[in-house]
């Protein structure tokens, strides 16, 4: 028996269109590729005021310079580290922090950055805040300054700081 190519053309179509699969339920999904500007190290440098003396001391004395460096421009951020058995800072991380003697604990001593200095901003991360500086800069400074007069006992008092860079 002999077939036509027109009938062997038709059998080949029936039976190869009987074994398509079927595709249901058929979604997109998208995922975003983002490349940033790549972040540099923050160096951090605290340096006590010179020839500090224990006693009265005034509101707002200036008691440590803080210096931040970068080796690119960024926006540099900061705030006051983590407790510590002898460092307590404030709850949001910026306000007051309550540093004690580390010879004898019941000396203590209320901290805050220099609110004098202009150029940074306080930015939420999530209950806590980072001080960051409002643009790209490859250095900034600021102040450790006492809270409120006091009389300050002799003794090392240790201060914590956390720097890094703002990516917004």
């Amino acid at each position: 028996m002999k077939l036509s190519k027109c009938l062997v053309g038709m059998m080949l179509l029936t039976t190869s269109a009987s074994s398509l699969a079927a595709f249901d339920r058929v979604t997109t999904t998208s995922g975003n590729i983002t490349f940033t500007a790549p972040t540099y190290p923050v160096t951090t440098t605290i340096t006590p005021v010179a020839n500090l003396t224990s006693g009265q001391v005034p509101s707002y004395t200036k008691i440590a310079e803080i210096a931040f460096s970068s080796p690119q421009p960024q926006r540099i951020a900061y705030r006051w580290g983590p407790a510590t058995g002898n460092f307590q800072p404030a709850a949001n991380r910026i306000g007051v922090a309550t540093i004690k003697g580390n010879s004898n604990t019941t000396n203590q001593l209320k901290v805050l950055f220099d609110a004098s200095i202009v150029g940074s901003t306080p930015i939420a991360d999530g209950s806590t805040f980072w001080m960051t500086t409002d643009t790209q800069v490859a250095s900034f400074r600021n102040n450790i300054t006492t809270e409120v007069a006091s009389t300050v006992n002799p003794d090392i008092y240790t201060v914590y700081i956390e720097s890094g860079v703002y990516v917004p």
